[in-house]
């Protein structure tokens, strides 16, 4: 299961295609995305490896913005990165925080509304969507008590941006699934490299 508890931490590095410095707060941390070319690399031992093609994030006017600390759920937290999902209708983003404990949450943006996820682990075994009936309760290899699922579909990795504890690059195909379970909501996304398994709840920024 992935951490949701680790040290505090600052490396720098260079990023390996314009040269900004670019920090790595979290040693769980697996890729960094610049926010000044938008190339994505991957944390290799004690350096970066450039990914997949340069793919410059656009703002939208979120309230987000990474290196910012903001209250949420009654903890304060800094935003560490972000990876845009992008599907037919549209995108969402996903921020990743952390707070001063060494809790990392994410925190899902989507047409202006937020719902905040702990990661509750990774999927043992590959999950096709085929399998998974929308409007029924299913019972996944692993997960415990059944969920309801409401909705499935397949989007793709924009880029990511800042830290992230997995290594995606543009362009990578990216299978979700959403439902609930005892009043919380679960999200299973599927990416190439990991399935994770997040329950969280909407939330409200102030």
């Amino acid at each position: 299961m992935p951490e949701t508890s680790i040290p505090m931490f600052t490396r720098q590095f260079e990023c390996p295609s314009c040269g900004a410095k670019l920090e790595r707060n979290n040693p769980a941390t697996k890729m960094i995305g610049c926010p000044y070319c938008g190339q994505a690399s991957f944390v290799e031992a004690q350096r970066l490896e450039p990914h997949g093609a340069q793919n410059l994030l656009i703002d939208y006017g979120s309230a987000l913005a990474i290196g910012n600390r903001m209250p949420i759920a009654g903890h304060d937290w800094s935003v560490l990165g972000r990876v845009r999902l992008r599907y037919q209708d549209g995108f969402w983003d996903e921020w990743y925080l952390q707070n001063d404990a060494g809790q990392v949450v994410w925190l899902q943006e989507d047409d202006g509304s937020f719902t905040l996820f702990v990661p509750k682990g990774e999927l043992a075994e590959p999950l096709s969507l085929v399998t998974v009936p929308v409007g029924k309760h299913v019972q996944l290899p692993g997960l415990g008590e059944p969920i309801f699922i409401t909705s499935k579909g397949t989007a793709h990795v924009e880029n990511g941006e800042g830290e992230l504890p997995f290594q995606v690059v543009p362009g990578d195909p990216a299978d979700f699934i959403e439902g609930y379970r005892d009043g919380k909501v679960v999200s299973i996304e599927v990416l190439p490299r990991t399935s994770t398994v997040f329950v969280g709840q909407p939330v409200r920024l102030f």
